[in-house]
């Protein structure tokens, strides 16, 4: 009934899925493409391992990551997978819910925000966070906690996630069109400093960059990986790499409604789990997607 609606993005089969269970699933896949040709079938799997194969035989891959206060794997994961997939795009389920156990452990608005901002810094097109809503253990559910809670009132996760993806709404179609790339050493422009109540592993660098390729422009990610303390962090651009491009705040455009292109010279404090994103690309390109993201 719903083969036709606008208002569909994918189907999905929300089941957990296994290299072995490629077969089955390509089936079930031809059964729904006679069903409704408009729209794909999306699969789910918590075994990364299987994603590079899933990925040639399905156009969007879901990968489930149910690990509490280690948002810092999360973007690794990312990383180490998004290049090697075929899929269009790769789509990341993290939780937010507590189960009938304590587990996994409710996260904090800082490891939730560094999860979103490393998922899309390090590839992913997608962003799905699970349970939205639940009935009450003593009435028959299996959840202690959601997003919503089992009266709607909604929670600081749902407050957080509301924020972030105000800003990777507007910015969606310039990520849609990215890739991960090599990380060039001229944009190693940035310098971090922890701060007193930092908290964050000792192999874990105060700052993670990235950097995503559009067809005539870079994106370039830097994400706190503090979750606690603020990270100081000072950018200087050399005038030579400017000269031929225009460099632009993302997030403060998004948050100001301003287009002005930043200061080659700047100070930073950066939240718990921030990300700062950096459009780079020359004056039309610019101009083009400044109009796309204020429509």
């Amino acid at each position: 009934a719903l083969a036709s609606s606008n208002a569909v993005l994918a189907w999905q089969l929300f089941e957990n899925t296994l290299e072995k269970d490629i077969p089955d699933r390509v089936r079930f896949r031809q059964l729904m493409e006679k069903a409704d040709p408009r729209h794909p079938l999306a699969v789910t799997t918590s075994d990364l391992v299987s994603v590079p194969s899933l990925s040639r035989y399905f156009a969007a891959v879901s990968f489930c990551f149910s690990r509490s206060h280690v948002p810092w794997d999360l973007g690794t994961l990312v990383a180490t997978h998004a290049t090697r997939s075929e899929c269009q795009q790769l789509w990341v389920y993290a939780p937010a819910y507590v189960g009938p156990t304590g587990a996994p452990a409710w996260s904090t608005c800082p490891e939730i925000r560094m999860m979103v901002n490393l998922g899309f810094a390090s590839g992913a097109r997608g962003w799905f966070s699970y349970a939205y809503h639940n009935e009450p253990a003593w009435d028959g559910g299996v959840l202690q906690r959601t997003l919503t809670g089992p009266f709607l009132a909604f929670s600081d996760l749902w407050a957080e996630l509301d924020i972030d993806m105000n800003l990777y709404s507007a910015i969606a179609p310039l990520l849609l069109h990215a890739r991960p790339a090599e990380w060039l050493p001229e944009w190693d422009i940035l310098r971090a400093r922890q701060g007193e109540n930092a908290s964050l592993p000792d192999n874990i660098s105060p700052v993670t960059a990235t950097r995503l390729r559009g067809l005539d422009y870079d994106i370039l990610f830097f994400v706190s990986d503090d979750t606690r303390g603020m990270t100081s962090v000072d950018i200087d651009v050399p005038e030579s790499l400017a000269a031929d491009f225009e460099i632009h705040d993302l997030g403060d455009f998004v948050r100001t409604r301003k287009w002005e292109m930043m200061p080659l010279q700047r100070h930073i404090e950066m939240f718990p789990g921030q990300a700062r994103i950096l459009l780079i690309a020359r004056a039309p390109v610019c101009a083009w997607w400044r109009n796309l993201i204020a429509a």
